[in-house]
């Protein structure tokens, strides 16, 4: 069977805040899940499958949403006022909902760009599919960054979609290079991609010099052996 394809609307409030990857996803799920009656009623369990996490995180990170404003739960109990029915979660008014974006879920695993090219940007795909690839691909870049690095999430996806699909490509593959190479002096994520620090150009620049000063320590700790015999043995 194949699976079904939807759309999570996420506001602006919500995937530019400091809420980590997996939350705010979570936050897209409630959000399809209460698009229907008006409150998603899913069990953490739910949760678990379709995030790939522990109940324990779920829990976690359903009460930062609850502490962010952006959600509000509430639990309804049987007649007998003691036995839990279900559990309600509402979306709140507090979210920005004006500007939002919408995040294709049908397919989240590997990101295949391999069948679009430049030419395939004229041709046969329209500009909404090479918006959507290069989103994917910079949601991967967020979840492999640095996270007191990453800043303005929207302002960083502007930038992002300026670049190619070649380009975009490149900046995912060479990340890790990037990453190593920076030695924890890592650039906000707009200034990656604004000044293209994942071409093989600003790469194998910066490794030089990394090589340069490594090379330049080793030889500072070698230093002078001290002479310890004495000299009447001369």
């Amino acid at each position: 069977m194949k699976k079904q394809s939807y759309y999570m609307v996420i506001p602006a409030s919500v995937w530019d805040s400091d809420l980590d990857q997996k939350s705010i996803l979570l936050y897209g799920h409630i959000s399809t899940l209460a698009s229907k009656n008006g409150y998603a009623h899913a069990l953490d369990s739910y949760f678990e499958k379709v995030l790939g996490i522990s109940k324990r995180t779920v829990q976690r990170k359903l009460k930062e949403l609850e502490d962010k404003d952006v959600i509000r739960r509430t639990v309804i109990y049987h007649e007998d006022k003691k036995t839990v029915k279900e559990r309600r979660i509402y979306l709140t008014p507090a979210c920005d909902t004006h500007d939002t974006r919408p995040i294709d879920m049908g397919d989240t695993g590997a990101i295949d760009t391999s069948g679009i090219d430049n030419n395939t940007r004229d041709n046969n795909t329209s500009n909404n599919n090479i918006d959507e690839v290069l989103g994917k691909i910079f949601f991967k870049i967020v979840e492999m960054y640095p996270k007191n690095r990453v800043g303005n999430r929207q302002h960083g996806l502007k930038k992002f979609k300026d670049l190619d699909i070649e380009q975009a490509k490149l900046a995912i593959k060479n990340l890790n290079r990037y990453l190593t190479v920076a030695n924890g002096y890592v650039k906000s994520l707009q200034n990656y991609i604004t000044e293209e620090c994942f071409t093989e150009e600003w790469l194998q620049a910066e490794e030089k010099n990394k090589t340069k000063k490594d090379n330049t320590k080793t030889n500072k700790s070698v230093g002078t052996k001290t002479f310890k015999g004495t000299y009447e043995d001369f």
